[in-house]
């Protein structure tokens, strides 16, 4: 036990002597086990970058978006073989340094896949609100569009209803002058006949 918490302190020694510089994170120095690459083109350890704060590029202090991180699976497969090579060579506390960044790898790696997963679940949710939410939207749509429907019909019969109303009173006014038209008709026949039989007296 005593070994294992002295190798988190031993780690900045021995990388100068054990691991090349390119395979050193450019933020904390040390050992990458989970390189990844930004947008800036370097690649860091993927706990370090995803800690800074300014929004920028340790390297070219420019703008950079860090969720956007592409894993460096061959530099990680380099570094690992490279660590297996030297494991031979390395004393027993080396290999302890070795079996904890192993394990530290190991770790963040189910770590990262952890969060991945829990992403992707929130992306599935955010996803299927939004369907629900263009759902809804489109049944309240539909729902307006149906009363908009019925209360034109509704108008329309009326304006039809109407339409009829008039219609009929139009004929039945009709049918009333004509009658008049006939009675009047009738009189002055009447009245012609009476005045050609009093000429003939």
């Amino acid at each position: 036990m005593s070994e294992q918490k002295q190798i988190p302190e031993l780690i900045p020694e021995l990388i100068p002597e054990l691991i090349p510089e390119e395979y050193l994170c450019p933020i904390s120095r040390e050992i990458m086990v989970d390189p990844v690459i930004c947008e800036d083109g370097y690649t860091y350890e993927r706990e370090c970058i995803l800690k800074i704060k300014n929004g920028l590029s340790p390297m070219t202090r420019q703008p950079i978006n860090t969720s956007v991180l592409i894993p460096n699976r061959v530099l990680r497969d380099i570094i690992q073989k490279y660590i297996k090579a030297k494991t031979t060579n390395l004393s027993q506390t080396e290999n302890e340094l070795i079996r904890f960044l192993v394990r530290e790898e190991s770790n963040r790696e189910k770590e990262a896949e952890r969060q991945e997963e829990l992403r992707r679940q929130d992306e599935l949710r955010r996803q299927d609100e939004l369907r629900r939410h263009e759902e809804r939207r489109r049944l309240q749509e539909l729902r307006i569009l149906n009363q908009r429907q019925r209360q034109y019909q509704l108008k329309r019969q009326e304006i039809i209803q109407s339409q009829e109303e008039l219609l009929r009173q139009e004929i039945i006014e009709s049918q009333e002058e004509f009658r008049r038209l006939e009675q009047i008709k009738r009189l002055e026949e009447l009245r012609n006949e009476e005045i050609k039989i009093n000429i003939k007296r």
